[in-house]
């Protein structure tokens, strides 16, 4: 039988049913209570609309001074200068494209600079 036909394998949830990890992220036991917390993401390919987009490859293509994350299913880009970001996002593919871009003027940095 095609296994794919009958959808998703099981989720795995929370006590409360809530969803609690997905493949790719990134969790440590605590020593303490048994309990895993989750560290993030193990990689920075997102899901939108179907389409696995790299948030990275989406900041290198629109500039210095952008991060790209996910918000009610869509793609924004925080940018120090939206404008040159729309400008440079218009030479992207359309799926690849942020749906929003908002002005966050300084984005914060780490020690050697990057976003």
């Amino acid at each position: 039988p095609d296994l794919g036909a009958a959808g998703p394998g099981p989720r795995f949830e929370a006590a409360s049913g809530a969803l609690a990890f997905r493949t790719g992220d990134a969790g440590t036991a605590c020593a303490a209570c048994g309990a895993v917390i989750c560290g993030g993401r193990l990689d920075d390919v997102v899901n939108v609309h179907g389409v696995r987009v790299s948030c990275n490859d989406v900041e290198e293509r629109l500039g210095a001074g952008v991060a790209v994350v996910v918000r009610d299913g869509h793609l924004v880009a925080c940018c120090e200068d939206v404008e040159d970001a729309r400008r440079r996002a218009a030479t992207i593919p359309a799926r690849y494209r942020p749906a929003a871009f908002c002005e966050a003027s300084p984005l914060p940095r780490g020690p050697t600079g990057k976003v």
